[in-house]
Parts: structure tokens; sequence; C-alpha cells
């Protein structure tokens, strides 16, 4: 279990897990971070940016996944989302960044849905979708 902490404070919001702040021998954050939350659970707040993933190949998403650039030049990708239920409010942005015919398909968890279908493509360069879970589905918002 990582422990995810977030400080707000003069230079803006910023996510650390605690190796960060733990492993920083020139003490750089020392004094610089006002207030901090400390959760072991996944924190999501408009503001925080997370790197994104880059895949090339079929890929579960993750909870820690927020913005995925999918590259199907070698061929089909399909990103599996995980389960809608219990995370309502969780979104994902998924890309297609390549030039290829091959599509990147999206599928839900089990029987569960994205926009009431079993499955939705990206089939251009630069098709995206910005994805929330109602906590039992995903919709396209």
């Amino acid at each position: 279990m990582t422990v995810r902490k977030i400080y707000i404070g003069s230079v803006g919001p910023f996510l650390f897990d605690d190796e960060d702040l733990i492993n920083d021998p020139d003490d750089e954050w020392n004094g610089e971070y006002q207030r901090g939350i400390t959760t072991d659970a996944p924190i999501s707040a408009p503001g925080i940016v997370s790197p994104p993933t880059s895949i090339t190949e079929d890929y579960t998403a993750l909870e820690t996944d927020g913005f995925i650039l999918a590259d199907a030049t070698s061929g089909k990708i399909t990103v599996t989302l995980p389960t809608a239920v219990g995370i309502a409010g969780r979104n994902y942005e998924i890309k297609k960044t390549d030039v290829s015919v091959n599509k990147v398909i999206l599928e839900g968890y089990g029987d569960e849905t994205i926009n009431l279908e079993t499955y939705q493509e990206l089939c251009f360069e630069g098709d995206a979708a910005h994805l929330a879970s109602d906590g039992s589905n995903w919709h396209f918002i």
C-alpha cells in the first residue's frame, strides 16, 4: 500500500508518494507547502497533473491512470476499463495517437457498458474519449 500525500501551498497543488518526501536529501520541499492531506486511497482533484500512460498493446486501465495515449501502429489495441462499480465519478481520458488504420477498442469490465454499448472504437489519429463512471457503467462526458 502506497500512502499518497497532496500538498497545497505557495506553488500549487502537488501529489507525492511518501518516498518522494522521505528520500529528499537536499530538503527541497522543506517549508514550501502549508497544508497536507494523507490517504491510501486514489487522490483526484482539478489541477493535479499525472503523467500520461503510453501503450502499444492491449492494456487494462489502472486506478493510477488518468490519461492513456494509445499507439496502434503495430495492430489493434484493446483498452479494458476497470469495474465502474464503487468508483462513481472516476474519469479516464484515452486517445489514439497514430495515423494507422488500426483501431483502439475501449471495453467495459464484464457486462458493463460504455455509452450503453459493450465497446467503443477510436478509429482515427486524435480520436479521444473522456469517460466517467456513474457507479454502474461508463459514459462519455
